[in-house]
């Protein structure tokens, strides 16, 4: 766990209602009357003032997002959440697991006291961002719709404190300091969930708007500097075992046997054909039938890295700039104990696939008679075209004649593909394929005949949107690792405010703690 970025976790979530309405509420009644308030400062970073409320509330919140992970590893592996977070014990008692933690922050206690601080400077900075003209002038706004939604969520959830503050008698500041946070009030708390949801939407379009400055330039660059990280290329393979680590449906052999198999399929190599009838022909005969089909020995759009956790020496010779299409290699794979016959079927290349596409398809299985699937298709293809060629009637065709059964109510269609989603490849590479709307074609898989049609999509090929990806995302990291550090270095802590904060806080959470466990336990001062 990274401590620095639990602080700011997606801030947005804070105003989803279900969060909300779940999140931890100390059911502690105090109903002291409360004292004139002046303002006191816990904290400032240049102008940016942090008062005792809103350190309060930053601390709190540390403290239910960590209730919250206890909560999400209770579900999936009941009692672990007490190995990162035990409700038995105060915070102050129990040494806290984050990575990375700064000198003198070993306790929960100690995490949340030196964390909120940081977490209140950094919302009200992020807020005071989004609200100043220079970002109005770059282009971020609320929208209407984002301010409705924040204002109703915040209605929604005050409402339903002010209900529990009438159920027991006291006001809805009383409850609001008696559960979420030492003097908080109602309009305090309400401020901070306007700020954690405003300061979130700054965070998303900021980085939008980094991404979308990335020129050409910068991204031809990056691909120059990094194309062996970036380009993709095919090879297809048969592997002959030896030893005893024959895997799946193929048998295993001598070392000698199966070098000299390799050998053997090796020589009878030009194309790719000739690869698939060797396949055919040096498989078992039970499966030689299997290996005949175009991706049975298909290895498609695999990196550098990806070849080189199978064997670094075979990545660098298929990545090597002296390659030529079909050329061939038998390789000791000698960890896996198999000589394993390659072939390059597509050099190193940009991947220029589409980033995502929307398709619709109709298939025609084989079923007893090839040729008829292959004139059926045909028919309905050249059928559909004669008669408009339009999506709507697409979508008809495919309730009626389709025998992909799963896909046939929505009319074939199949959305967000990827690169790396799970088709047969020659559906997966047609559709990826740059494409425009409209466009058909009749596809050949093992599955049988598809009559492809192509919907949409982001057509940005893949390796320029891989990049500018990574670019952006630096870009976001380098500003938020830049704010946060000079945050944490020029924020000056007012201790003895702080400290005050702590010990009611605690004292609020070791009470919370007894009724949820049904026991007592004890509390430490404050850090």
């Amino acid at each position: 766990m990274k401590s620095k970025r639990l602080i700011f976790t997606v801030i947005g979530v804070v105003l989803s209602l279900a969060i909300i309405i779940t999140a931890v509420v100390l059911i502690v009644t105090r109903k002291e009357e409360p004292a004139a308030q002046t303002e006191v400062i816990a904290a400032t970073y240049g102008d940016i003032t942090i008062t005792e409320e809103e350190y309060s509330y930053g601390y709190m919140s540390l403290y239910n997002q960590v209730l919250q992970v206890v909560q999400q590893y209770d579900e999936y592996y009941p009692g672990y959440g007490a190995q990162y977070y035990d409700t038995t014990l105060s915070p102050a008692d129990q040494i806290c697991p984050a990575d990375s933690l700064p000198e003198g922050v070993e306790t929960w206690g100690d995490y949340f006291s030196y964390y909120a601080t940081e977490r209140a400077v950094l919302i009200k900075v992020l807020y005071t961002k989004a609200m100043s003209d220079e970002a109005k002038n770059m282009g971020f706004q609320i929208t209407e719709e984002q301010q409705a939604e924040m204002d109703e969520n915040v209605e929604t959830f005050i409402s339903a404190l002010q209900a529990k503050a009438d159920g027991e008698g006291i006001t809805i500041d009383e409850y609001i300091a008696a559960n979420y946070g030492f003097k908080l009030s109602k309009e305090v708390y309400e401020e901070q969930l306007k700020r954690e949801y405003i300061s979130e939407l700054y965070l998303v379009w900021y980085s939008e708007y980094l991404e979308g400055n990335i020129t050409q330039e910068d991204i031809d660059t990056y691909y120059l500097q990094n194309r062996d990280d970036l380009d993709i290329a095919s090879i297809r393979a048969f592997t002959f075992y030896y030893g005893s680590s024959s895997q799946g449906m193929m048998p295993s052999y001598s070392k000698e046997e199966a070098e000299t198999k390799a050998n053997n399929f090796f020589n009878e190599l030009s194309d790719e054909q000739s690869f698939m009838n060797a396949a055919v022909k040096y498989a078992p005969a039970e499966n030689s039938s299997q290996y005949g089909t175009y991706e049975a020995t298909l290895l498609p759009e695999y990196s550098k890295a990806d070849l080189a956790t199978v064997s670094s020496e075979l990545a660098e010779w298929v990545f090597d700039d002296a390659r030529a299409e079909n050329d061939k290699l038998v390789f000791d794979l000698t960890e896996q104990q198999a000589y394993c016959v390659i072939m390059i079927s597509e050099l190193p290349h940009k991947d220029l696939s589409s980033t995502s596409a929307d398709v619709r398809h109709l298939l025609i299985q084989y079923g007893d008679d090839k040729n008829a699937a292959k004139l059926e298709a045909e028919d309905i293809f050249a059928n559909w075209q004669a008669n408009g060629g339009t999506e709507e009637e697409f979508i008809e065709l495919v309730q009626l004649h389709t025998d992909d059964v799963a896909s046939a109510e929505s009319g074939g269609l199949y959305e967000g593909i990827t690169s790396a989603s799970s088709y047969v490849p020659q559906f997966l590479a047609w559709a990826i394929a740059p494409h425009e709307y409209g466009d058909a074609e009749i596809v050949e898989t093992s599955y049988g005949y598809h009559i492809m049609f192509y919907v949409g999509g982001d057509a940005t090929p893949k390796w320029e949107y891989d990049i500018r990806t990574a670019l952006a995302q630096v870009a976001y990291s380098d500003f938020y690792d830049e704010l946060y550090n000079d945050i944490e270095t020029n924020t000056v802590k007012e201790q003895t405010v702080i400290d005050n904060v702590n010990v009611e806080n605690l004292k609020m959470i070791v009470e919370y703690q007894n009724k949820l466990n049904g026991e007592t336990t004890t509390t430490t001062a404050a850090q």
